[in-house]
């Protein structure tokens, strides 16, 4: 199994959607095999949150990363769930990724490749 450091940058929502307060705070959160769950800052009051914060990262070739788009002033936390299959990357590599969000908007994604492990045969 291929091992990748990345830096992974949630870098903004589209198109979300408010509760019924009509104030939505989002942040985004995930977690891969590798890495312990790590969440962005909380964007005040927008529909169109713009986060750009990079986080390091573990993961491995064909892992699915899920990400959790949740409002911080809201009852009903989930605002949504995207989800990006992970495919291979040469080292300097930067991927830009659209990912759908259920039932609403789109989340963007930078990947940077930092490192590469190689499985060995012993």
């Amino acid at each position: 199994m291929v091992i990748y450091s990345v830096l992974l940058n949630i870098v903004s929502a589209t198109d979300l959607y408010a509760d019924i307060t009509g104030i939505l705070e989002a942040y985004v959160s995930f977690k891969t095999n590798r890495t312990e769950k790590q969440t962005t800052r909380q964007y005040e009051k927008s529909l169109n949150p713009f986060w750009c914060e990079e986080f390091p990262a573990v993961v491995e070739d064909g892992e699915e990363i899920i990400f959790h788009i949740k409002n911080g002033k809201s009852l009903k936390k989930s605002v949504g769930i995207a989800s990006y299959v992970f495919s291979p990357m040469k080292i300097g590599e930067i991927k830009r990724e659209k990912i759908p969000i259920k039932d609403v908007g789109t989340l963007t994604i930078k990947i940077t490749c930092q490192n590469i492990e190689q499985p060995t045969n012993n």
